[in-house]
C-alpha cells in the first residue's frame, strides 16, 4: 500500500498522533518541517529516503505530487471555533510564536479578526482544498465555493478521516488497516482549566465567527453526518 500521509491541520490533536506515528514507524517515519519551500523539502525526502512508510506535517492536500509515491491521506478534523479557541490558548504560552504578542494584547474576538493571516479564515477548507495560503501564512486569497467543493472532493479521497474527540477510535482504525503489532496508547488531550470555551463566547461573537468560517462549518457539519468516515482511497503519484 501507499505511504500513509498524515495531513496535520494545526490544533486538532495532531501532535499526540504525530508522536504515536513516530513510535510505530521508527526510521520509516518522516516529518516535514514547517515553513515555506514545501515542494523542495518533499522532493528531498523522496530522493534521500527509500523507506517512507509514513509522513506527516502541516502540508496541504496535493503533497503526493512532490513525494513521487502513492499516498493514503489521513486527517483529523475539529469543530472550527473550538480549534480557534485552542490556537488562542496555545500561542499565549509560546513566546516565539509570531501571534504570541497579539494574543496577550487583545481579547479573543479582536485577535481572530487579524485578517492578514489565513488561519482565521476557513483554514480547514484551505488545507483540504490544497491552498498554499493556510495556517499562519499570509492570507493571499479568499476561500470560494469552488475551493469548498474541492475540499469536499478531497475529503472523500482520503484513506481515513477522524476528529479530535474520537482520536482513539481513529488510531485503532489505522492500526487495523496497517496491521500494527501493538497499538500505543494515545495521550488524552488536556484542556487548560482556565481557557475560553465556546459557551463563554457572546452570541454575537460566535455568530460572527461562524459567518467568517462558513465553509469550515459546512465541512465539519458534513463530516459529523458521515462519521465514522473511512473512504479508503489511495492517491497515485
Amino acid at each position: 500500500m501507499g505511504t500513509l500521509a498524515f495531513m496535520h491541520v494545526p490544533k486538532t490533536g495532531g501532535t499526540s498522533l504525530d508522536n504515536l506515528l513516530r513510535t510505530v514507524y521508527g526510521s520509516a517515519y518522516h516529518r516535514v518541517s514547517n515553513g515555506s519551500n514545501l515542494v523542495q523539502r518533499l522532493d528531498g525526502i523522496s530522493k534521500t529516503n527509500k523507506d517512507i512508510a509514513c509522513i506527516s506535517g502541516h502540508f496541504e492536500w496535493g503533497m503526493h505530487r512532490y513525494l513521487h509515491k502513492n499516498v493514503r491521506y489521513v486527517v483529523v478534523l475539529r469543530h472550527p471555533i473550538e480549534r480557534l479557541l485552542s490556537l488562542f490558548a496555545f500561542v499565549q504560552t509560546r513566546e516565539m510564536h509570531k501571534l504570541h504578542q497579539s494574543s496577550l494584547s487583545m481579547d479573543f474576538a479582536r485577535w481572530v479578526d487579524q485578517s492578514e493571516y489565513a488561519c482565521f479564515d476557513n483554514d480547514i477548507t484551505r488545507f483540504m482544498s490544497g491552498m498554499s495560503d493556510r495556517g499562519i501564512f499570509p492570507r493571499k486569497t479568499q476561500v470560494t465555493s469552488s475551493d469548498f467543493q474541492r475540499a469536499v472532493t478531497n475529503l472523500f479521497k482520503c484513506w481515513s478521516v477522524g476528529d479530535t474527540a474520537h482520536l482513539t477510535r481513529f488510531v485503532q482504525d489505522i492500526a487495523d488497516t496497517e496491521n500494527w503489532e501493538t497499538v500505543p496508547e494515545i495521550p488524552h488531550l488536556l484542556m487548560q482549566p482556565d481557557r475560553l470555551r465556546r459557551s463563554d463566547l457572546p452570541s454575537a461573537v460566535y455568530r460572527q465567527l461562524e459567518k467568517r468560517n462558513t465553509y469550515d462549518m459546512a465541512l465539519w457539519s458534513m463530516y459529523q453526518q458521515l462519521r465514522p468516515f473511512r473512504p479508503r482511497e489511495e492517491i497515485t503519484s
